[in-house]
């Protein structure tokens, strides 16, 4: 017996960037890197602003998003640093391109501090966008080592259908902040016991989470970070 069901195609917009202010701080978790992920981190940006965040808490952990453009981390740190040439990307024979080149138009205060929560399957784009808000926002990591992963991917489609993904140029910071194979060392390093899951709305109900209150502690002892 044949059944028949009519079938609606459309396009899905994947939310990846889940945003609440938490104690007067901005509070972002990043769970992936997509096309939409710029536009949805900046709207979360402009929120803050408006509500004068006391400081901004990105959680990049459990992000292994590979590299395969300088969009969309390009677009996520332009927004909280000022112009310069931030990273190049290294191919065969030692050939080097520009790969993200920040302009004037930042959208954050350049001084309201800015944590990262990483981890080791902090991989790829979240690792990269830590490692160049490191250098260049001086945001402070809070977790433990990242993956190691500075390397741009490409996807090569084959006759059959099938791809293959292929690393095809080491990514370098102009800063010299080397994290290839060896990770982002955390600059205070707080492990998990086990692992705990959260809910963006829970955040303001209990936070339960070790290097989330590890990250709040620092906060406080940073300060607000702008005149009120």
């Amino acid at each position: 017996m044949e059944l028949e069901y009519p079938l609606i195609r459309q396009a899905i917009d994947i939310i990846s960037v889940e945003s609440e202010t938490v104690n007067n701080v901005g509070f972002v978790k990043i769970t992936s890197f997509n096309d939409l992920t710029a536009t949805q981190f900046n709207s979360a940006l402009q929120t803050f602003n408006e509500t004068n965040v006391r400081a901004l808490l990105i959680d990049l952990r459990n992000n292994r998003s590979d590299v395969y453009s300088s969009e969309p981390v390009g677009e996520m740190v332009n927004s909280l640093m000022g112009a310069d040439i931030v990273a190049f990307t290294e191919h065969k024979g030692g050939v080097q391109r520009d790969f993200i080149v920040t302009d004037d138009t930042r959208g954050f205060p350049e001084n309201i501090p800015i944590l990262i929560l990483a981890d080791s399957s902090t991989s790829g784009a979240g690792e990269l966008m830590a490692a160049v808000l490191k250098s260049y926002a001086g945001a402070q990591i809070i977790g433990t080592s990242t993956a190691g992963n500075a390397y741009l991917q490409q996807t090569q489609g084959l006759k059959d259908g099938s791809a293959i993904r292929l690393t095809v140029a080491r990514i370098i910071l102009a800063s010299e902040l080397d994290y290839a194979e060896s990770g982002l060392i955390p600059d205070n390093e707080v492990k998990m016991e086990m692992e705990v899951d959260y809910t963006i709305e829970s955040l303001n109900r209990n936070i339960t989470d070790p290097q989330i209150l590890k990250a709040f502690e620092i906060i406080e002892t940073i300060g607000r970070g702008r005149d009120r």
